[in-house]
């Protein structure tokens, strides 16, 4: 935009600047960042350069720019084919997810309780699937609107959308010096939305609101009937941000107590007085039942693992309930909590592992052996892999172990 709307020294020092930031982009090797880039480049020298606009309008060169568009999509898809097949399967996921409550979606908490569970299902049902060598714990669908669609339903997105045509009908009625440069900016965060989780960095918020906040400004004051609606417009995302974090003085005590050098029991008792406020934080239940855990409280630390599964369920979760199980001698319901892990990440070998060591706790040698050899024969996602390569030696060493008995 500026390296377009200046001259003489400005006009070098712009493109010099312009430069380092798509070089940086490059190199990161974000494909994300790669397509917004472009995508917004092209949008304000669409805008504001009128030899360049004249040049698109040109039909063949139209279509030169949508084949080389669909070119460079194909390359980036198989650039790192990997990481977008397993951007599918989560989309493939959060699809049934979607379906099965489509119009209120699955609440605040929907898509941490029951994304993990819901792919441990699907990928039950594809065992023979590529996905399932791809799969991993995931605590975000890499994209915003089905995030939303999850949490919400198609009534959240509907609103979503509705606010997007809003922000468009004020900046195509302003008409504002800086137009092209807010449409670049948003258009920029909602193909990064669509990709990534872009909204879990703080920056992103910030540099969304003051745009917003630019876009609201500038139509109200050029609209003068709309000046009384200009502060309600501004004020009602810090209230809804107030409301949503009205627990965050307790979680400032949260974090000093995980930070403190007190004594164990002190420790819990100030996470007991605090649960009372946190019972519905997931990542406080989490580390609430992690610390029981570690301490030798297993039944405390399972009934809080259980209360945990309403608001987060994860692959992490499911190891620390089955290692329950086992420290409390319940091989039985061990073995099914580790297998339900791994089927949630099929490319694990922590779960195999730790069923072998519970049937070899009980005295069944005939289905450690089978782990034993399951594990052996398993393909690594990370051949080299240091955890990996002892988990199979201890196989290993189990299996020969039996056999010379």
């Amino acid at each position: 935009f500026y390296y377009i709307n200046s001259a003489n020294k400005r006009h070098a020092k712009w493109f010099f600047l312009t430069f380092l930031v798509a070089l940086w982009i490059v190199i990161s090797e974000s494909r994300a960042c790669m397509i917004a880039a472009t995508c917004s480049s092209f949008t304000v020298a669409f805008l504001e350069n009128a030899r360049f606009r004249n040049l698109v309008s040109c039909r063949r060169i139209c279509y030169l720019f949508l084949l080389c568009g669909i070119i460079a999509l194909i390359g980036l898809y198989f650039y790192k084919r990997d990481s977008a097949d397993g951007r599918i399967l989560i989309w493939l996921v959060s699809f049934k997810m979607i379906a099965t409550k489509p119009i209120l979606g699955w609440g605040e908490d929907g898509f941490a309780a029951s994304y993990m569970p819901y792919q441990a299902m699907f990928l039950q049902e594809n065992e023979e699937s590529r996905f399932a060598y791809l799969a991993d714990n995931i605590t975000h669908p890499f994209n915003e609107f089905l995030l939303l669609a999850i949490k919400y339903g198609i009534l959240g997105v509907v609103v979503l959308f509705g606010i997007i045509a809003l922000i468009a009908v004020m900046i195509r009625n302003n008409r504002g010096k800086y137009m092209s440069l807010h449409i670049a900016i948003l258009l920029t965060v909602i193909i990064l939305s669509m990709f990534t989780y872009v909204f879990t960095i703080p920056i992103v918020w910030i540099c969304v609101t003051f745009i917003i906040c630019s876009i609201v400004c500038d139509y109200c004051m050029s609209v003068p009937k709309s000046r009384l609606t200009m502060p309600l417009l501004l004020y009602i995302p810090i209230l809804l941000i107030l409301f949503n974090n009205r627990n965050i003085l307790n979680e400032w005590r949260w974090h000093n107590v995980q930070k403190s050098s007190a004594s164990v029991n002190e420790v819990l008792h100030e996470y007991r007085r605090l649960y009372t406020h946190l019972k519905t934080n997931s990542s406080f239940l989490y580390n609430y039942g992690a610390l029981l855990h570690y301490n030798g409280f297993y039944e405390e630390s399972q009934d809080i693992l259980i209360e945990c599964t309403r608001f987060y369920d994860d692959y992490n979760v499911r190891l620390l309930m089955a290692d329950n199980y086992r420290q409390m001698g319940d091989g039985a319901h061990s073995i099914k909590t580790f297998e339900y892990a791994q089927a949630m990440v099929p490319c694990r070998f922590l779960p195999l592992y730790h069923i072998m060591k519970v049937y070899e706790d009980i005295g069944d040698y005939t289905n450690a052996r089978h782990v034993a050899k399951r594990i052996i024969e398993k393909p690594a996602k990370i051949e080299k892999s240091p955890s990996v390569q002892k988990i199979k030696q201890e196989a290993k060493m189990l299996v020969c172990r039996l056999d010379c008995k």
